[in-house]
């Protein structure tokens, strides 16, 4: 009887059940190496991909800036929520998919006043640990100061990526990313303080430093606002600059520029010996031309251009 039981039983293996078996077991184990590759690439990959120096900033009632960077090119975005990861968002220079980089920016909108959000950052195949900010309070005023806009060059050429940030004393950090025009905007007209309960007032005097970050390179300025009133001069990576106001060019005045032939800051009779040298069509000093007929100059110097000269010189209180 046991022996008919046996006999049944390898006689209900067929080929191609034993075929299926064969290409279960291969399966199985070819499932093994990928797994067993993966966690070594995965392993290998990490820490290239490990978000490092993240940074809330330009924290206001209904916005903040996160930003963070990586040490290879790696695609990333945020979750984020009063709760945890209820909400996405993307970089700022993406808009469906994300896309590799080593300088992240995430710009987070809507959101509400006096709250506190949990986020986290996917990088790659990384996920950090939750983190938090809390928004500021509703604030009416504002200051009324142009942004800071200024480009930033690297070797010459107009940087694409990286971010920056503006510490003012008293107040959260400003953040911005760098276009991919080589350029960069940081409003002022809602700047809160530190605590996050209003506004910082702001001033031409107030005392800012810049801080660019592009991949491995960085630079720093540093300036008072009223240096910003018009576009910064272009920074370079590599350099710590100190910012200032250009001295505004002086207005010649008008006579000086007509009449002082010499140049020499006055209008006298040097001025005058240049007039009498140059008489007559085509001088060798055409400023000696100094008028004609019509009240402009007509190519000929001659009395009326003396006249001028004589009553000019009299004019400034010096003699001939």
């Amino acid at each position: 009887m046991l022996i008919k039981k046996i006999r049944s039983l390898f006689t209900g293996f067929k080929i191609p059940t034993l075929v299926g078996i064969g290409i279960i077991l291969i399966g199985i184990s070819a499932g093994v190496v990928l797994v067993m590759q993966q966690q070594t690439l995965l392993t290998q990959a990490s820490p290239t991909q490990q978000p490092i120096n993240i940074t809330v900033g330009s924290i206001e009632d209904t916005s903040a800036g996160i930003s963070w960077q990586t040490n290879s090119s790696s695609p990333g975005f945020v979750t984020y929520g009063p709760n945890g990861g209820e909400l996405t968002a993307l970089d700022i220079h993406d808009d469906i998919t994300t896309t590799p980089r080593v300088d992240h920016y995430v710009k987070l909108l809507n959101l509400t006043p006096k709250t506190t959000y949990q986020f986290k950052i996917v990088s790659g195949k990384q996920v950090t640990q939750a983190q938090k900010f809390t928004t500021a309070t509703s604030a009416f005023s504002q200051n009324k100061l142009p942004p800071i806009i200024g480009s930033v060059l690297d070797s010459g050429k107009l940087v694409k990526e990286g971010v920056v940030f503006l510490t003012i004393p008293g107040a959260i950090i400003q953040s911005a990313p760098i276009s991919q025009l080589g350029s960069f905007t940081i409003p002022l007209t809602k700047v809160y303080k530190n605590d996050l309960s209003d506004i910082l007032p702001l001033s031409d005097d107030t005392l800012v430093t810049l801080k660019i970050i592009s991949g491995a390179n960085s630079a720093t300025a540093t300036f008072s606002l009223s240096v910003a009133q018009t576009p910064l001069p272009a920074i370079s990576l590599g350099n710590n600059t100190t910012l200032t106001q250009p001295s505004p060019t002086p207005i010649k005045d008008p006579d000086l520029v007509k009449y002082d032939l010499n140049d020499d800051g006055q209008i006298n009779s040097a001025d005058y010996s240049i007039v009498l040298q140059n008489f007559g069509k085509s001088p060798k000093n055409k400023r000696a031309d100094i008028t004609g007929p019509q009240g402009t100059p007509d190519g000929v110097v001659d009395k009326l251009d003396q006249e001028a000269m004589s009553q000019k010189i009299n004019q400034k209180g010096s003699s001939l």
